[in-house]
């Protein structure tokens, strides 16, 4: 029987934000994690694609400050959060396109 390369207290499965999050937390409470990903990036459902020259933002769920756990976020409070209204601008040949809820005519 091969013997492990790595031995971690904690084996996380995926590299997305959730996974990402979890080993921050952990480590920084002194547990060794090994994170998992089958993707060969980081990043989960938010990631960057690029197809035919175009760059692709893939998003998951926006961070909702609704959320009671993301006052245990250590250094939340140096992220310059935002709010985002619904909807899709396009860039495109030094142009932009509004398309979505609150695109005008």
């Amino acid at each position: 029987m091969l013997e492990p390369a790595y031995q971690a207290d904690v084996v996380i499965v995926g590299a997305g934000v959730a996974g990402l999050s979890a080993a921050h937390r952990l480590t920084s409470a002194g547990v060794t994690t090994a994170v998992l990903e089958a993707a060969p990036y980081p990043g989960g459902r938010m990631s960057t694609e690029k197809i035919d020259g175009f760059r692709l933002d893939r998003i998951g769920q926006l961070l909702s400050t609704a959320y009671p756990d993301l006052r245990l976020t250590p250094s939340l409070d140096t992220l310059a959060l935002r709010p985002f209204a619904p909807g899709v601008l396009l860039h495109s040949d030094g142009r932009r396109h509004r398309a979505g809820a609150w695109a005008r005519p």
